[in-house]
């Protein structure tokens, strides 16, 4: 009686593509990244507001505007990036606004961060354009090209 051999399995023998691991964070590093990101637009709203006064010497420098505009649109695009869901794409655009018009409301005691100049006006509704383009953006799903050159969403 002879003993039986190694089992043989079609095809170990043939050298095929490797198994692609899968480096998509889980469910946690993605609720960690989606605070982070949420986190991140209110700290970002908080620094622009703070840079709307900015002057050289009797001249306003606009970057809050710039950065407002980039800084909505980046953030909602990171925001379905990094969580894969786009309907989270619109609250960073969102958060940006609360906190934005929070600091353009004067206090009580006469503080007002974000001035009614045309600065502060480019700023608020430079960033909301900016904001609503960029929720926009993440949330619809990605543009597909069709035979004849146009483009369709789905």
């Amino acid at each position: 009686m002879s003993m039986p051999g190694p089992a043989v399995v079609a095809g170990a023998g043939e050298s095929g593509p490797a198994p692609v691991a899968d480096d998509r964070p889980g469910p946690w590093g993605r609720a960690v990244a989606g605070v982070v990101v949420l986190a991140l637009a209110v700290e970002v709203a908080v620094v622009e507001c703070f840079m709307v006064p900015l002057r050289a010497g009797r001249w306003p420098l606009p970057v809050c505007v710039l950065a407002a505009v980039v800084g909505n649109v980046v953030l909602a695009r990171l925001a379905v990036r990094l969580t894969g869901l786009r309907w989270l794409g619109v609250l960073p655009p969102l958060i940006w606004l609360a906190v934005v018009l929070v600091l353009a409301a004067p206090r009580p005691e006469g503080d007002l961060v974000v001035p009614g100049s045309w600065v502060g006006l480019a700023f608020l509704f430079g960033g909301a354009i900016a904001g609503a383009y960029g929720a926009a953006s993440a949330a619809l799903p990605p543009r597909r090209r069709t035979a004849m050159g146009g483009a369709t969403r789905g």
